[in-house]
């Protein structure tokens, strides 16, 4: 049995761990014999999810924005459904959106007193992100598009996304990633350059690294039905480069 896996670079030992893979009690019967580490140049689990060749029907809508669950046809019949059938709806969304209009983003603490090591007070924030996205999308007023810039950039800055071990593999990622991804495709035209590029690079960076939590095991999730969206993301690391 062969096991690939990354260290720190300033690593000097490391520890071996076997899941169980249930919280009830139980009992197994492990014998471990020639354990070997020797250094490899990259994680060939990797490349088993490489799109090599990226497929037709990705390669079609590269640099096309949006194209999230909204399209542009799909934002012109909004825009109509809000003044008709969802204006009840529309009414109860836009005052969801106007409060963090007027609040601006929370500044970065590590320890906020409840949240624990998962940061969990991000969540939020991710959360936050889609609604300022459709606001402005539905609307087309800047006071939107500026919030969802500060509270996405907010997040980009912030110094961890949950602590140590689970830095950038838990809760406060997935939220954050999520509402990343929607305000650069549904705002990406009108976001300036340098705004732009710091969320791309933040989505890039950070995917990565849930990427490689996921394709290698080093995440507990990666086994969990419902994460198999990011346990098999559509474009890994080394693809995400191009503007997809």
């Amino acid at each position: 049995m062969t096991e690939e896996f990354r260290v720190p670079e300033a690593a000097r030992s490391c520890w071996l761990a076997l899941e169980k893979g249930t919280s009830a009690p139980t009992e197994i019967d492990v014998r471990l014999r020639d354990v070997r580490l020797q250094p490899i140049a990259r994680l060939s689990v990797l490349q088993r999810y490489r799109l090599d060749p990226i497929p037709p029907s990705l390669e079609a809508v590269g640099g096309v924005h949006p194209r999230i669950d909204l399209n542009d046809r799909r934002i012109a019949q909004l825009r109509k459904a809000v003044a008709t059938s969802h204006q009840a709806l529309w009414k109860k969304v836009r005052a969801q959106a106007d409060r963090p209009v007027r609040s601006g983003p929370p500044s970065y603490v590590k320890d906020d007193g409840h949240s624990g090591d998962e940061q969990l007070w991000q969540r939020e924030v991710g959360n936050t992100l889609p609604l300022l996205a459709m606001a402005y999308v539905v609307t087309g007023e800047k006071p939107y598009l500026e919030a969802a810039r500060q509270w996405a950039l907010a997040s980009c800055n912030y110094k961890t996304w949950g602590l140590g071990r689970i830095d950038g593999m838990d809760l406060a990622a997935g939220h954050q990633l999520y509402g990343l991804g929607l305000v650069y495709d549904w705002c990406n035209r009108d976001l300036d350059a340098e705004a732009r590029q710091t969320i791309r690079r933040t989505l890039i960076e950070r995917s990565s690294a849930m990427y490689r939590a996921a394709a290698t095991g080093s995440a507990w999730w990666n086994r969990s039905f419902l994460s198999l969206v990011t346990r098999h993301p559509p474009l890994p690391p080394d693809s995400m480069a191009a503007d997809y």
